[in-house]
């Protein structure tokens, strides 16, 4: 009997609520961007990591190729002067 592990689980319904959430979209919910729209992201640590990464900027350029659209990323970890805990670090202490 093969049993599967909790992150499995938690992947698999992840998944099937993002699946729910996107199906029940009607057009009249979706975003309609005009020409030269300027769209800011303010966050937390999730944002800021997007920087890292061009996924969400590619795909809104590939969904309205004509908007000319203009994308920042405010996001900020907000980490406080001298506590900043990152798993890289060997102390979480600036100073």
């Amino acid at each position: 009997m093969h049993y599967f592990s909790l992150r499995t689980v938690q992947v698999w319904i992840f998944l099937c609520c993002g699946l729910l959430l996107l199906n029940g979209c009607s057009d009249k919910d979706k975003v309609r961007l005009k020409e030269e729209t300027h769209i800011v992201l303010l966050g937390n640590n999730l944002g800021s990591r997007m920087m890292n990464y061009g996924h969400f900027e590619t795909e809104l350029h590939t969904r309205y190729p004509d908007s000319s659209l203009f994308i920042r990323n405010m996001s900020d970890p907000g980490n406080t002067p001298v506590f900043r805990p990152h798993a890289a670090r060997d102390t979480p202490w600036a100073f």
